[in-house]
């Protein structure tokens, strides 16, 4: 598997704790939109963003042809798609990973997202609520927040650019621990609460593209 983009290895002793969570969410995010998507089988999935790698070996271990990318800043002479160096209408699914914490504006991104999109293609997205607890959680207690609350996105706003993109949202959900392992560890999940992660769909409605 070719991992288009730059992906850094994280060293240190927080490296084994963030692997694991980084693993329980990806294997959450495969459990969760398996259902929406009819199946990952057969499926021209393109994964986006940090840990787009990973994440797409779980998904190509069950049964799609994944494809990971980790956009880049653009020079601001550069076209668009230069983004997303993949042609209009070449995927069945785009898995915009951890939204919030793209290194690209998500404007940029999800506009990139609905053009490489098939027709009644969908996008599965997942990103951080802008909440003092979601703060609390991820910036002083996990520090996972690679770009900081700022960049931090209510359901709402993700909802909106979507819509400004061309793009129907559909589903939503939280994600987070759903139940306990057997070994006493929680195991990720859908949850009521939006309040930290949250998870959605849309639908890309492009009648004549194919």
């Amino acid at each position: 598997m070719v991992i288009r983009g730059e992906e850094k290895a994280e060293r240190g002793p927080e490296a084994g704790r963030s692997a694991s969570l980084r693993a329980a969410f990806d294997a959450a995010r495969k459990a969760y939109f398996g259902p929406i998507v009819g199946g990952w089988a057969r499926k021209r999935v393109l994964v986006l963003g940090p840990g787009a790698g990973p994440l797409a070996k779980v998904l190509a271990d069950a049964g799609a042809e994944a494809v990971p990318h980790i956009p880049a800043a653009l020079d601001p002479a550069a076209a668009r798609r230069d983004l997303l160096p993949f042609s209009e209408a070449s995927f069945d699914l785009v898995y915009c990973a951890a939204l919030t914490a793209q290194p690209v504006p998500p404007e940029q991104l999800l506009a990139e997202a609905s053009r490489v999109l098939k027709h009644r293609g969908k996008l599965l997205y997942d990103g951080v609520n802008r909440t003092r607890l979601a703060r609390l959680l991820l910036v002083q207690v996990l520090r996972r927040a690679q770009h900081g609350p700022a960049r931090f996105l209510t359901p709402d706003e993700t909802a909106e650019m979507l819509r400004a993109v061309g793009l129907a949202p559909r589903g939503l959900t939280g994600l987070g621990p759903h139940r306990l392992s057997m070994r006493g560890a929680p195991v990720l999940g859908p949850v009521a609460a939006l309040s930290v992660v949250y998870a959605g769909w849309a639908w890309a409605d492009k009648p004549g593209i194919y």
